[in-house]
């Protein structure tokens, strides 16, 4: 059985900027992955930044192994109770890592 986890876009963003231990685990079959619905678009706002670290032809072709392997979730009205108790629980320590708080409470993921 493989570990979900849910994976924050400073995490891809570091897959795709250095062939390391964050992509080894990231690319690993051991894990299963997941995001939130717009974590690849924020990601795709800052290309022309990153492409300043990386080449155009290794960033495409990560980005795409990237978007293969890790499921994108969304939420829907009916998350509204999960996204409330998120928000609370991140207000502790990053109030900015609600959704994917959220995202680990509707997949039932420990956080």
């Amino acid at each position: 059985m493989r570990m979900k986890l849910i994976v924050d876009a400073n995490k891809i963003v570091s897959c795709l900027l250095k062939d390391g231990k964050v992509r080894r685990i990231l690319f690993s079959p051991t894990f299963e992955l997941y995001t939130i619905h717009y974590a690849f678009e924020e990601i795709e706002k800052h290309e022309d930044k990153l492409l300043n670290k990386v080449s155009k032809p290794a960033f495409e072709l990560t980005l795409t192994k990237a978007r293969l392997k890790i499921k994108n979730i969304g939420f829907s009205a009916d998350d509204k109770r999960l996204i409330q108790s998120a928000k609370q629980i991140a207000a502790e320590f990053d109030a900015d890592d609600y959704p994917f708080l959220a995202l680990a409470l509707k997949l039932g993921i420990p956080i």
